[in-house]
């Protein structure tokens, strides 16, 4: 609807389906998601394999994903600050050393 331009405001999408602002952003939230969980979830077609993925605990994951990726870009940038500090007090002839 907001896509289409049917509505202009998550607002009106609430009004129009007898839905909180809340529960609007709830679900519209769902569309951080991963593309290929998305379309996992909507090729459910059985009610009970739909009831195992509700949407409160779906909720969270986009954090713990942008939350990991934070995690291991500090740590690329912390193992190339090391790996700078240790290079630099090596012997040259330990640094030309090839496996």
């Amino acid at each position: 609807m907001l896509d289409d331009g049917v509505v202009n405001l998550m607002n009106e999408i609430a009004l129009k389906e007898g839905l909180t602002r809340a529960r609007v952003a709830q679900i519209m939230n769902l569309l951080k998601l991963p593309a290929d969980m998305q379309v996992f979830l909507l090729d459910l077609d059985d009610g009970k394999q739909i009831r195992k993925y509700p949407e409160r605990k779906l909720r969270g994951y986009h954090e713990i994903v942008r939350l990991l990726l934070i995690r291991q870009y500090f740590n690329t940038l912390a193992a190339k600050s090391l790996m700078k500090k240790v290079s630099t007090r090596l012997h040259p002839l330990v640094l030309s050393f090839q496996l």
